[in-house]
């Protein structure tokens, strides 16, 4: 009797939703990335098609939830991160050391895609 139709929502509602996630997922495409894609595909054709869809999807899914930590705490991940931990200044040069690292091995993965692509 007093139940509510729950409203589905349509694909088009669904990405709105999504909002910059899917924006800085788009950042990530380079030249380098183009590249390299371009030369699985052509070495095992649409064996690895499963690999591009999933890292899509699961980049989304991590902006967006980054975004939402973000947004709710007014913390960036890494001090969202260390706010659980009892000694917050190890844990801060621990995770940020982490971050670090894992963004100069980014770049330089970036930037050998590039130079693959020059040549």
């Amino acid at each position: 009797m007093g139940q509510k139709k729950k409203h589905k929502k349509s694909l088009a509602e669904k990405l709105k939703g999504m909002g910059p996630a899917a924006i800085v997922t788009s950042a990530f495409v380079g030249p380098g990335t183009i590249t390299t894609t371009t030369l699985a595909g052509v070495n095992f054709k649409y064996s690895l098609l499963w690999a591009i869809l999933f890292s899509g999807l699961s980049l989304v899914v991590l902006m967006e939830m980054a975004g939402r930590i973000g947004i709710i705490s007014n913390h960036d991940i890494a001090e969202a991160a260390t706010a659980s931990f009892s000694n917050k200044k190890l844990a801060g040069i621990i995770i940020k050391s982490v971050i670090v690292v894992t963004l100069f091995a980014t770049a330089f993965g970036l930037e050998a895609g590039n130079l693959i692509a020059d040549h």
